[in-house]
């Protein structure tokens, strides 16, 4: 039958052997305590570890608990390319980053090449002919390339670090240039075991899998996002802000889309 899995079979006989075990044996659970939590105990656990292998929804709640309570950190790149009609833009571009954002600091400052810090975000911006570029294709005559380097956030600050400082700071970039084209890369590295991975294979016998990539796509709005999910890390890539942010919610919080 379409709905009778396994894990709702057990979670049945859970309940009803629970329920007979209450409604016969109450004066026996009073004598006999110990025995009673015991007994709650293994099923409870074992409720647990099934629904843990078997549904996917709720693998992904305990590895979000398990993330939150041990504060959980992943490593971040980004890199965002704006396609360009003419070139010569990246001294006003980071002038006006530096008017939005006050607490810029400029690391390096030459006619092509820039270096500033932001807070936790440590930026380079270039520009690069059209011949140069590979992260889209363009018929504008330049891209404005701008790149993080790796920046560590733990669990909690996720959510902050994304809406406050991310995406303004891109948002900024994009309505300043007004280009034909964007594209956004978010690369993100676990330093433990990916989730996600865990996810897609769990269900395999161990060691069979000696390289693991998995491409997704995203589909919001009718834009799509693509993902790729590897053992160890997961890239984003999204032609928009707002769908960078939405598809990054649910592959760093492990959530799903607001």
């Amino acid at each position: 039958m379409k709905f009778l899995t396994s894990s709702r079979i057990i979670l049945g006989i859970f309940i009803i052997t629970s329920m007979i075990f209450i409604i016969l044996g109450y004066k026996q659970i009073l004598d006999k305590w110990p025995s009673f939590v015991s007994f709650f105990i293994f099923w409870i656990t074992t409720l647990v570890k099934m629904l843990y292998d078997s549904w996917d929804r709720f693998y992904l709640v305990i590895n979000r608990i398990k993330a939150n309570a041990l504060n959980t950190a992943t490593t971040w790149e980004i890199s965002a390319e704006y396609s360009l009609e003419k070139s010569g833009l990246i001294d006003d571009i980071t002038a006006s980053i530096a008017k939005a954002f006050p607490s810029i600091k400029y690391r390096e400052n030459t006619r092509f090449h820039k270096i500033v810090q932001i807070n936790k975000l440590t930026l380079f911006l270039k520009e690069s002919p059209e011949t140069d570029a590979n992260l889209i294709d363009s018929d504008g005559t330049v891209s404005e390339i701008i790149e993080t380097a790796k920046v560590t956030i733990p669990y909690r600050q996720i959510e902050n670090t994304l809406e406050r400082e991310i995406i303004p700071l891109f948002n900024h970039i994009e309505h300043y240039n007004t280009p034909e084209k964007c594209k956004y890369t978010l690369r993100i590295n676990y330093d433990g075991k990916n989730p996600f991975f865990g996810l897609y294979v769990r269900r395999l016998p161990s060691g069979v899998i000696s390289n693991f990539k998995c491409d997704i796509i995203e589909k919001i709005a009718g834009e799509s996002t693509f993902i790729t999910i590897e053992a160890k890390k997961v890239t984003i890539i999204s032609g928009s802000t707002n769908d960078l942010l939405l598809v990054s919610r649910k592959y760093l919080l492990m959530s799903t889309f607001r």
